[in-house]
């Protein structure tokens, strides 16, 4: 499952790299993929569940998400 995530909070500096160090101590093995594309992640796992666990550390990081569209 694809999942396009916008994230409030994120530029194109450095939160590029702190957001996905979130995702991928979050998700773990659960990520396929993780791109970045125009202030959205576009993030490729199994469950939509996922959504939830992530949200919550991003928000512990200053970040949060304010959209999410499933593939």
């Amino acid at each position: 499952m694809r999942m396009v995530l916008t994230i409030e909070g994120m530029s194109d500096d450095g939160s590029v790299d702190s957001v996905r160090r979130v995702i991928k101590s979050v998700l773990g093995r659960e990520v396929k993929s993780v791109e970045f594309s125009s202030g959205k992640v576009i993030v490729e796992a199994d469950s939509l569940e996922i959504v939830e666990n992530l949200e919550e550390k991003l928000s512990a990081k200053g970040y949060r998400i304010i959209k999410v569209e499933s593939y």
